[in-house]
C-alpha cells in the first residue's frame, strides 16, 4: 500500500514537473531544465543525477549535460557528498537571485548585441541615405531598444531591495 502511493506521489510529481517543464521551455530553456529543477527544488534532500534519471525516466547522459545548464545559470548547485563518488545537487533557494541571474547572463546580454546591431546598420543607413528606411522608426526603435535595455537593468538591480516586501506587502496603513 505504502508503494502505491509512493508511485502516485511520484506520477503527481512528474505530471507537475512537466507542467513547469513546458512553462521553462516557453522561455527558451528545455523543458527537461523545468523537470529537473522541479525534482531538485521540491526534493526534501539533496538528490543525485541517478535518482534524477530514474524518476524522470531519461538517461544519464541528458541529465548530466542538463545539470551543467542549471549549474551556469545558478539554478542548482552541487555539494558534498558522504562517498564523495557520488554528486549531489540542491535547488539555489534565492528565486530572486535565479531570475536576475537569467535576466543578466541571457536577456541583457540580448539586447546589448542588439544594440550594438542597431547602432552599426543605424550608421551605415546614415551614410547610404536608404529610402526603405522610415527615419522617424529608425528612432523609434532605437528609443525601444534603450528603454528595454535600461528597464532590465533597473529591474536586475532591484535584488538589493528586499523582494518580501513586494511580494507579501504589510497591510497595515
Amino acid at each position: 500500500m505504502n508503494n502505491m502511493k509512493k508511485d502516485f506521489t511520484l506520477e503527481a510529481l512528474n505530471r507537475l514537473a512537466e507542467q513547469i517543464g513546458h512553462f521553462i521551455e516557453y522561455w527558451g530553456f528545455k523543458k527537461i531544465h523545468g523537470q529537473m529543477w522541479t525534482h531538485i527544488y521540491l526534493s526534501a534532500k539533496p538528490i543525485s543525477a541517478v535518482e534524477l534519471s530514474q524518476k524522470l525516466q531519461v538517461s544519464k547522459a541528458l541529465i548530466s549535460l542538463s545539470i551543467r545548464d542549471l549549474e551556469s545559470y545558478n539554478l542548482i548547485q552541487q555539494i558534498e557528498s558522504e562517498n564523495k563518488k557520488t554528486k549531489l545537487f540542491i535547488a539555489n533557494p534565492d528565486i530572486f537571485e535565479v531570475i536576475t541571474n537569467v535576466l543578466r547572463n541571457r536577456e541583457l546580454l540580448m539586447l546589448k548585441q542588439i544594440q550594438i546591431d542597431f547602432e552599426v546598420f543605424k550608421k551605415q543607413n546614415e551614410h547610404g541615405n536608404s529610402q526603405e528606411v522610415d527615419p522617424n522608426r529608425m528612432d523609434e526603435l532605437g528609443d525601444m531598444i534603450d528603454t528595454s535595455k535600461e528597464l532590465l537593468e533597473n529591474l536586475i538591480e532591484f535584488k538589493a531591495l528586499d523582494p518580501s516586501v513586494f511580494l507579501c506587502p504589510d497591510l497595515k496603513q
